[in-house]
């Protein structure tokens, strides 16, 4: 039928009574559906929408519906919106139980009724007919469908599960919103594609026709919908919150590597280290998109290696920082990619991870596996050191390998200059880090041709003192390095003095209450570190301090114009070993002496009567007389210094009190601003006017 036959149809059968009052008109172009509706609000009495008989996401009422048409007896009632409702809960209309179309349409009133009920419909003849399957020979005059010549495009509407209320902007948020503005929407001639998102997409089913019908009730079916290599993404690489996160920002038409990329904020280029470089601040949502790309876009890489087979991303720094142990062989390449990513990231380096380093054979392997970046790759990194200088590892090439990553070992270890005391620290830093006892000393050192600590602090001049308990020229060649590298211009002078003997602070208390007074350094010396006795441990903490009174002394810089740098004694490792070793290095000592340090030193009780050897240093200090040892014996006492000590088992421990270099010498360190600072301005009070004193 044309549209005007309906139209006169309907005019025609105003007061012609009959038993069944619904008439549906069914509409396959959509311009027709509008024309049809406009003609028949003009001519019906009553117009009803569905919309207004449903609220929010609710199913509409049908009772209240069917009451309020009954309040309207002997009237055409133009009823809207009833094709709408069948689209959307196609599936609950199919169930004889919960269907209400079919009542609708089947409604019997009195014969002598003229009650009307028009339904135009747009788009649902095939829907229509799988609820109403067969119709009473009564009614089939009363199903009338526009023929039409027009071809429009075709329309679809998507329905999402309100997961996707924040993921999609959608037309309508909910089925009331939807049967009130369903007409404007098929109305906007530059759109064919509709959507709204309902908790009745349930009722939904995916149909195809004039107007088709897609439900998507998986946040990964949305999402797949859109990217071009969705034959590539598995709904298993994550959850549907995690899909619905992506399905917000999802790159339309493109691959589904342009969606991660958006997501993580990186560019047109993936650089994975730039993910793992905030990888603590990002989202488990990231973290995951990272681990997808590896699964969908793998390439020759490490990071490849170490997260494609990866279950999930958990874990991504503790796999990037283990595969390494997995690979079939070791490449350059896979180092410097794993190094990069390791140096971004937080990670602790625990026993297991180390057993592993462990078993990488090549000890120059297992020094390019490490960050540096904490104290317990360091640590590590010092004993390995400590292992190749056991077996006669050159000590400047072992210098020189470690040197990139870890430049303070590196220059504590460099072996420079050819006077006895050069000659003296070269070899007592190496027998340090091997951690044996050791009597090879290569020289002997002239102390009489050392001035004291006392006599060169007292020519130093104007400056600002900074004390260092137990720091001995040990830790000078580094501690000068570190300085002429300061941020500010700088000269810095060191010189090697003595300290006062016995070589203990009670001696050497020479600071005043102006100076700067650490202690840090000698506590660490004497038991290593409070959570951890382990003498690599203690070493690798050594090294820290050091680092941290540079960083002091660029603060004194601050308000200084030169700062001196010293110890009150220095300590020594071997000293502690040797303390162990065998009677043969525990001497007897004088009658009645008190035996002080592990045996470092004595306080004589009677001095007439003391042998005079080679290992001892007598000296009288305060009215009162001290026997100092000048080798690694020890007069005989008790103690447990860097007791349990072994190759396998590391014991941290240094002793101080005798006179051998690493104890008796101390450095002196003055460090000069190039630049003055600014002398202040001086204020000096305005003297005050007659006027202003009111006379």
């Amino acid at each position: 039928m044309i549209i005007q036959e309906i139209i006169s149809k309907v005019n025609s059968e105003r007061y012609i009574p009959g038993r069944f009052p619904s008439r549906v008109i069914f509409a396959h172009d959509f311009n027709d559906y509008k024309f049809v509706e406009e003609e028949l609000r003009s001519i019906c009495d009553i117009t009803i929408d569905l919309a207004e008989f449903t609220n929010g996401d609710l199913l509409p009422d049908f009772r209240e519906l069917k009451s309020q048409i009954r309040k309207h007896v002997d009237k055409q009632i133009l009823l809207l919106s009833i094709g709408e409702y069948l689209r959307i809960c196609i599936k609950r209309e199919r169930n004889k139980e919960t269907s209400e179309i079919p009542g609708l349409w089947e409604t019997i009133q009195s014969e002598h009724s003229i009650t009307k009920y028009i339904i135009p419909l747009f788009g649902v003849r095939e829907l229509f007919d799988q609820v109403v399957p067969s119709i009473d020979e009564r009614q089939k005059d009363f199903v009338w469908e526009i023929a039409s010549g027009n071809f429009e495009p075709d329309y679809k509407v998507t329905i999402y599960a309100p997961s996707f209320a924040d993921a999609v902007q959608a037309d309508a948020s909910n089925l009331h919103d939807w049967l009130e503005n369903w007409s404007m929407f098929f109305g906007d001639k530059k759109r064919n594609k509709f959507s709204l998102t309902s908790k009745l997409f349930r009722y939904s089913e995916m149909t195809n026709g004039r107007v088709s019908v897609d439900v998507v009730e998986e946040p990964f079916a949305y999402v797949s919908s859109f990217v071009t290599d969705s034959d590539r993404l598995r709904a298993e690489f994550g959850d549907d919150e995690f899909w619905s996160e992506v399905a917000k920002e999802v790159r339309q038409g493109k691959p589904f590597s342009e969606t991660i990329k958006y997501m993580l904020n990186i560019g047109r280029s993936f650089d994975p280290i730039s993910i793992l470089a905030r990888f603590d601040q990002s989202t488990s949502t990231e973290h995951r998109l990272l681990w997808i790309w590896y699964q969908l876009y793998p390439g020759d890489d490490y990071y490849t290696y170490a997260l494609r087979n990866a279950v999930s991303p958990a874990h991504i720094p503790r796999l990037i920082r283990d595969a390494i142990f997995t690979l079939p062989r070791i490449s350059d390449k896979h180092i410097v990619e794993r190094a990069s990513a390791l140096r971004v990231l937080d990670l602790t380096y625990d026993d297991s991870y180390f057993a592993k380093l462990d078993n990488t054979t090549s000890p120059e392997t297992r020094l390019s596996l490490l960050t540096f970046k904490t104290i317990e790759e360091r640590s590590y990194a010092i004993k390995t050191v400590s292992g190749l200088l056991r077996t006669g590892a050159d000590v400047n090439t072992t210098a020189l390998m470690i040197r990139p990553g870890y430049p303070e070992l590196s220059e504590y270890l460099s072996q420079d200059g050819d006077d006895p005391v050069s000659q003296y620290f070269n070899w007592y830093r190496k027998s340090k880090l091997i951690n044996r006892p050791a009597t090879d000393i290569p020289c002997v050192i002239d102390f009489d041709d050392i001035d004291s600590r006392n006599k060169v602090l007292q020519q130093s001049g104007e400056a600002h003192r900074f004390w260092i308990d137990g720091l001995g020229v040990e830790w000078a060649p580094l501690l000068i390095s570190k300085l002429e590298n300061l941020s500010i211009p700088v000269d810095v002078i060191g010189k090697v003095t003595k300290a006062i003997l016995p070589t203990e602070t009670e001696f050497n208390r020479k600071w005043s209450s102006s100076d700067d007074k650490w202690d840090r350094l000698d506590k660490l010396n004497h038991s290593g570190m409070l959570d951890d006795k382990d003498y690599y441990r203690c070493v690798a903490r050594q090294i820290e301090i050091i680092g941290e009174i540079v960083a002091h002394v660029s603060a004194l810089l601050e308000r200084h114009n030169r700062v001196v740098i010293t110890g009150d004694h220095g300590s020594s490792r071997l000293a502690a070993l040797m303390f162990h070793v065998s009677d043969y290095y525990a001497l007897e000592p004088p009658p009645n002496a008190k035996v002080r340090s592990f045996g470092r030193f004595c306080e004589l009780a009677d001095c007439s009567n003391v042998p005079l050897t080679s290992s001892f240093e007598q000296t009288s200090l305060d009215g009162k007389d001290f026997v100092v040892m000048r080798t690694y014996e020890h007069f005989k006492q008790s103690g447990n210094a860097a007791g349990g000590n072994t190759d396998d088992n590391s014991v941290a421990g240094e002793v101080h009190g005798g006179m051998t270099p690493e104890e008796y010498l101390v450095p002196v360190i003055t460090v000069s601003r190039r630049s003055s600072l600014p002398i202040p301005t001086k204020f000096e009070p305005k003297a005050a006017t007659v006027n202003e004193l009111g006379i």
